[in-house]
């Protein structure tokens, strides 16, 4: 045989009446199994347990997780552990909804299988689907059946993020051979560490370390790739990329959109996208059905290529799907600089998007927060005070409505206007305390609206952790809420702390794909250059000179090296400081 590690070794003998059925790997001497035929046992009954036997050895000897595995959370019946193995490997192999599906059969099998309902409920998360309810009961009423570690995990799912960091850091800490453990910690991190100040070469550290523990599993490498692409490190997920090639390949839509969204974002850092951007035109009506691909332009940027986001736009507008496409070059764009080129869209969208006054209290204000929280504003003040007023009359929707009554209201505070003021159109209990803690900062008590920023930031936090939750009905308002928070935190001397807060962008929480109304994670990434830059100069006056100040001066420069002024200006100046600084030494990846 050409592959002896893949052939099987079946003997027969007997014993009295009884027929005994061996079988063992002649390249792996620790597989044996043993099953009895006799008067009470068919052929077919022998068999099956036979293979039963057979596959489980080998799920045993093979699989990169079996040792984590809580043996009383695991199904009873043989039927329903040969659907719980199968799902494990789609598992595996990054094959989500095959794998969701898997499990809902081991579960209705065996109700018992609460592993199984555990397993669902984690899938469900990373499809960006609401949680099933009756799996979630079945895990939490029966929690006592899962070993301390798992236990745990279970406990970090149902914390803040800041309590679930926390709880997993313990968990690595204390159970080093708990491979999930990493895996989660690293997702956790990667995901919404950012919201809670954690700096995300931490995340890309933790998951490749979980990777390399277990080679074949996908879902870890899928989340280094992601990681670095934010990073910009091209060598890391190059290499990473490469690795899931060698892994087996799942058939679903949703995994083969997923590979090319994150193949081409790589391929835009690397300059070699336009062959991959032919290759997608092709496949791109095959995968048209799942709506990952609509999403795809809109995530771009998300995957640290704005300028990715503006050409796979502009290529979705050829293949007709224009609305998602304009969409995903708005915010690229923005990102990069190029301002005058988002309004031209913003423009047309405007006026012909499915949700086109929620995108037009969008744009105004993107542009409304450069201007509360830049200093070199690119723009009139009292035009974008305009849009925001004309936004607030009774045509509106009511989110519209107080949402640029809000951020009208802190402009306004900025700058001298004219007009009454729209705070009273502002109602959410939310929004009020925070133009509350704006007055307190400008009046001089620091302490005070930070008390009530940091109460808002737990809530936010709150928000995040809860997959049950889809709140995007103030989608500018988190990154408002950072932003400020920052400066406040400057102004009090909390220079570390507001490096933290200026980290927020960074995170990928995408508990919804960006399908329709404008998402409060496009929001952050809209406006995470800008915020990178200010971190670099928080970073660069502390004298602190190591790889998040090199590139994040690295990510300015190239970035807004095609953006208008005075973001090309600030392109220069970044790059002219990542020089002087030596960052070269430091980076994984130099221009």
């Amino acid at each position: 045989c050409d592959n002896p590690q893949a052939t099987l070794l079946v003997s027969a003998k007997t014993e009295g009446s009884a027929l005994i059925l061996e079988t063992s790997s002649l390249g792996d001497a620790s597989i044996f199994v043993r099953a009895v035929v006799d008067g009470a046992t068919s052929w077919r009954d022998g068999a099956d347990e036979m293979l039963s036997g057979l596959i489980l050895q080998l799920w045993q000897e093979k699989s990169p997780i079996y040792n984590d595995l809580p043996a009383r959370a695991l199904p009873l019946d043989d039927r329903s552990m040969h659907a719980f193995i199968d799902a494990e490997r789609l598992w595996h192999e990054a094959n989500w909804i095959g794998a969701k599906n898997g499990y809902a059969v081991a579960a209705n099998i065996d109700s018992t299988c609460y592993l199984c309902s555990w397993r669902i409920t984690e899938v469900q998360r990373w499809l960006q689907e609401p949680p099933d309810s009756i799996h979630s009961r079945r895990v939490f009423d029966n929690i006592e059946l899962f070993p301390e570690n798992y236990q745990l995990l279970i406990q970090a799912r149902q914390s803040p993020v800041d309590q679930r960091l926390a709880i997993l850091a313990r968990v690595t800490e204390t159970d080093n051979a708990f491979f999930l453990a990493h895996f989660a910690y690293g997702e956790e991190l990667l995901n919404r560490g950012a919201l809670n100040g954690s700096i995300l070469e931490e995340a890309a550290a933790v998951l490749l370390k979980a990777a390399n523990r277990r080679p074949s599993f996908a879902p870890a490498w899928e989340s280094v790739v992601w990681a670095n692409l934010v990073l910009r490190d091209t060598l890391v997920a190059s290499a990473a990329l490469q690795h899931l090639e060698t892994l087996p390949v799942s058939n679903e839509i949703p995994a083969q959109i997923n590979r090319l969204r994150w193949k081409l974002a790589l391929a835009f850092q690397l300059g070699t996208a336009q062959a991959l951007l032919a290759d997608i035109a092709q496949v791109a009506p095959v995968l048209s059905t799942d709506l990952r691909l609509e999403a795809g332009a809109r995530l771009m940027t998300g995957h640290g290529t704005p300028a990715g986001a503006v050409a796979f736009g502009a290529l979705y507008e050829e293949l007709g799907m224009v609305f998602p496409g304009r969409f995903g070059q708005y915010v690229g764009h923005f990102a990069m600089g190029q301002l005058q080129s988002a309004r031209d869209i913003a423009i047309y969208l405007r006026g012909a998007y499915p949700y086109k006054d929620e995108f037009q209290a969008f744009a105004a204000q993107l542009d409304a927060v450069l201007l509360i929280s830049d200093s070199t504003p690119s723009m009139a003040a009292q035009n974008v005070l305009d849009d925001l007023r004309a936004m607030s009359d009774q045509t509106s929707p009511p989110a519209v409505r107080e949402t640029v009554a809000f951020t009208h209201t802190l402009l306004s505070r900025r700058y001298a206007t004219e007009g009454t003021s729209l705070e009273g159109l502002v109602e959410d209990r939310h929004l009020r305390l925070f133009l509350e803690a704006d007055l307190l900062a400008a009046n001089g008590s620091i302490d005070s609206a930070l008390a009530i920023a940091d109460s808002l930031i737990n809530r936010e936090l709150a928000i995040a952790s809860d997959p049950a939750i889809v709140v995007n009905r103030f989608p500018i308002f988190r990154s408002i809420l950072y932003l400020l928070r920052s400066d406040w935190l400057g102004t009090a001397g909390e220079t570390l702390s507001a490096i933290e807060s200026l980290r927020w962008h960074e995170n990928t929480d995408i508990v919804d794909l960006p399908t329709g109304k404008p998402m409060t994670y496009e929001v952050d990434w809209a406006l995470g250059t800008m915020a990178s830059w200010k971190r670099a100069g928080l970073l660069d006056q502390e004298g602190r000179l190591d790889r998040e100040l090199c590139r994040l001066y690295n990510n300015v420069a190239d970035v807004w090296k095609t953006g208008d002024s005075p973001y090309l200006e600030r392109a220069v100046f970044a790059r002219n400081r990542w020089n002087e600084l030596t960052c070269e030494s430091l980076s994984a990846n130099p221009p």
